[in-house]
């Protein structure tokens, strides 16, 4: 039996120009075998919520100046490092979750720039694809500081039937830095909602509308703790992980220093937690 929605397959991506490290926009392709396909390609810019990470007036001066330049034949200057995580099939075709990221190096350069300066304009990033949904991972984060990463934004879009994007909504991140590259976002499908998450410490942020409205609101969830009389002692930055677990929920899982209040004298423990976050 095929556990298959959908009849087509589909590929999706980012591309850039020349042998490098930025993308400047999404590409997609039907899988065919009797019939050649067009591959389709979307700039960044022509995306409705990609730019929101940059604030609403310098994404719309952004938007502004890419529309002009394409007008004039000239290539994209809006060039991000980004990083496919999740494809989904839906009955109404197929869902990527992307993230949009900083390298290290450019850690002094505003990411509420149109590019960044100090590497090749052009490319793709990657993902260590060994922390996907592995909670138990046996390979810890690299602690190597030329390695680290502010992550920007996560966004998630719809390809249809034909594997053109019909639809993009966008979360973005603050102050969330990781040892190297990994995931650090995830979404699932409550009816017909989007919900895009993703966690710094002790807080989820969540994003939640239907892509048919255009309706999304944000909040932020504290999580909870096993013992009422808990509370967290030391939080670890590093530690985001949050991930798709099944139908309507997340999972998170980590680490932190947990101080018992009733408790005389030390009262500190190092836990690792796992929770469930259903979504209603």
């Amino acid at each position: 039996t095929s556990a298959l929605k959908r009849e087509e397959l589909l590929i999706a991506g980012f591309y850039g120009y020349g042998n490098t490290t930025q993308a400047v926009g999404l590409y997609s392709v039907l899988v065919d075998p009797f019939a050649a396909q067009k591959i389709q390609y979307r700039e960044f810019s022509s995306l409705t919520q990609l730019a929101d990470y940059m604030g609403p007036k310098r994404a719309a001066r952004t938007i502004a100046k890419e529309k002009e330049r394409k007008e004039k034949g000239k290539k994209p200057e809006l060039r991000l490092y980004a990083q496919p995580v999740r494809l989904e099939e839906r009955p109404e075709g197929f869902l990527l979750l992307s993230e949009v990221y900083l390298p290290a190096a450019n850690f002094n350069t505003s990411p509420y720039s149109h590019y960044y300066p100090g590497y090749y304009p052009y490319g793709i990033g990657s993902l260590r694809r060994g922390f996907y949904n592995v909670p138990y991972s046996a390979n810890p984060p690299m602690t190597n500081p030329n390695t680290e990463v502010r992550m920007i934004e996560t966004f998630v879009t719809l390809f249809d039937n034909k594997g053109i994007i019909t639809f993009d909504q966008s979360l973005p991140m603050k102050d969330v830095k990781l040892p190297s590259l990994e995931q650090a976002s995830d979404f699932v499908i409550q009816k017909t909602n989007v919900v895009l998450a993703y966690r710094k410490e002790s807080e989820l942020f969540i994003k939640t509308g239907d892509p048919e409205t255009m309706e999304f609101q944000s909040d932020t969830l504290k999580l909870e703790l096993k013992n009422a009389s808990d509370v967290v002692y030391i939080e670890h930055e590093e530690d985001t992980s949050i991930r798709y677990w099944y139908d309507n929920n997340f999972y998170v899982s980590g680490h932190h220093s947990v101080k018992d209040k009733k408790k005389d004298g030390n009262g500190i423990r190092y836990v690792f937690f796992v929770n469930k976050v259903e979504t209603k």
